[in-house]
């Protein structure tokens, strides 16, 4: 019988808790240090943290109706 990988949950939401506080960053940067030059390029950061924080968020919710069964009543 195959030995059933680990998911670690907790592991997952510090990554996504990390993304968050990337993007905030890149915002709080924007609108500290406005600059259009660069604007571009930071949104295309915050648009990447975010997609980033989607998978995660689809991994977890994933796993999550993967593994848990619901009780019958």
């Amino acid at each position: 019988m195959a030995k059933k990988k680990h998911f670690d949950y907790f592991v997952e939401l510090e990554k996504l808790a990390q993304l968050v506080e990337l993007a905030a960053n890149e915002l709080l940067e924007i609108v500290m240090e406005y600059d259009f030059e660069e604007l571009h390029e930071q949104s295309k950061k915050i648009h990447q943290y975010e997609k980033d924080a989607d998978q995660i968020v689809k991994d977890i919710t994933l796993e999550l109706n993967h593994s848990f069964i619901t009780p019958i009543d």
